[in-house]
């Protein structure tokens, strides 16, 4: 996870040869020392990002934003993954930042000598790195390839704006940008969200300025899988609105209709015992635990909940050995207990202190989990399904 950023950190953790290669358009720093020697005195540096104007302090911070977002693992891995698809011209960039040492040196040498790489590398990023609350998953889609031509993709633009300027009276603006990548189809709309106001300093003049701001929803179909996620703020109906809007354009189908309510994405009730997690050892996976359980009782009018979390990494049975505490205490058969939520602790081998780095997944029933596109949530994505976890068709 990229830290938060801070200019002065920032500049601690990039060599003074790209600072000084990025700083050549600006003629602040035209008398400022990149001296070698100095890799972490960067009180040259930041004195004459002071002295830019406004405008162009704002390109430099959103530069260095954009960077120090995709200066972890993750971030670096996207960017060689988008150099080796196979639909593009660009430059293999494995053994080039392999070259160099440090996450944000690879990135910003990325940044600048592969611009449009990185754009599109951004964009993915921040879509693994949506929160999964946001996610919507259907499955048992027709079987039919998707459309992402421009014509296309300018339909989507016009039924999505259609939407949300009736449903919400917003949304006047909207454009959506298609991309591929392993074996799936993204499609990236943005959509005018109400005007903000915002009392803002200009030129070192207090103003008060009026913002159109977008708003993101980000189709994600699987041809295979012959299932799409829906990453969108809002409530169950717009869910099912755009899922048969984007059906409607994209796929040619009139109508997904409303899913089963039996056809559930996620089963968890076999979690109410230990389970016997196999993986391979190829995967880099050291072990899996489970953290916490959510669970309902059948009959129950009231509707209560109980959550149940203990430290698995001391004990990986400890979750279980409440689990029995509390359903004896409270003399609740097993029979009448329901697994609607689940924590799962994946721990990968990794070139950490400790050896070992952990990721923790949240899974809901029916169709709720917190995995995003990264490539090691791709490997648990492969294990949910092997472990009859992910049931859904076409898995």
């Amino acid at each position: 996870m990229a830290r938060q950023y801070s200019p002065k950190d920032f500049l601690r953790n990039v060599s003074n040869s790209i600072l000084k290669e990025y700083f050549t358009r600006y003629e602040a720093f035209n008398e400022v020392d990149f001296d070698p020697k100095k890799e972490i005195d960067i009180g040259e540096v930041f004195e004459a990002m002071g002295e830019l104007t406004d405008s162009q302090r704002s390109t430099v911070n959103g530069n260095f934003h954009d960077i120090n977002a995709m200066a972890t693992e993750g971030g670096v891995k996207t960017l060689i993954e988008v150099s080796q698809f196979t639909n593009n011209d660009y430059e293999d960039l494995a053994p080039i930042l392999g070259e160099i040492e440090g996450l944000h040196d690879q990135v910003f040498r990325a940044f600048l000598d592969y611009s449009e790489l990185f754009d599109e590398a951004i964009r993915l990023y921040d879509a693994d790195c949506l929160p999964g609350r946001n996610w919507r998953k259907r499955d048992q889609l027709p079987d039919k390839k998707a459309i992402t031509d421009k014509k296309t993709c300018e339909l989507l633009e016009k039924a999505v704006s259609a939407y949300y300027r009736t449903k919400e009276g917003r949304g006047y603006a909207c454009k959506v940008e298609p991309y591929s990548r392993d074996g799936r189809d993204y499609w990236f709309v943005y959509s005018q969200n109400y005007a903000s106001v915002l009392i803002e300093f200009e030129n070192k003049e207090f103003k008060r300025g009026v913002h159109h701001l977008a708003f993101e929803i980000i189709f994600v179909y699987s041809a295979a899988e012959r299932s799409l996620d829906l990453f969108v703020k809002g409530d169950s109906k717009t869910v099912g609105d755009l899922q048969n809007l984007w059906a409607r354009v994209i796929l040619g189908v009139d109508d997904l209709g409303k899913p089963e309510k039996k056809a559930a994405v996620y089963q968890l009730n076999q979690l109410k015992t230990p389970q016997d997690f196999t993986f391979e050892s190829t995967d880099g996976i050291e072990e899996v635990r489970v953290k916490k359980l959510r669970l309902s009782i059948i009959g129950d009018k009231a509707n209560k909940r109980m959550t149940l979390e203990a430290n698995a990494g001391n004990n990986s049975n400890a979750v279980y050995e409440l689990y029995d505490a509390v359903l004896a205490s409270e003399k609740i058969p097993n029979a009448l207990i329901n697994v609607t939520q689940v924590c799962l602790q994946i721990v990968f081998r990794a070139n950490t202190k400790s050896g070992l780095k952990s990721i923790d997944v949240n899974i809901g029933y029916p169709n709720s989990c917190s995995l995003k596109y990264e490539p090691k949530d791709e490997i648990i994505r492969k294990y949910l399904r092997k472990w009859k976890i992910d049931i859904s068709k076409g898995a």
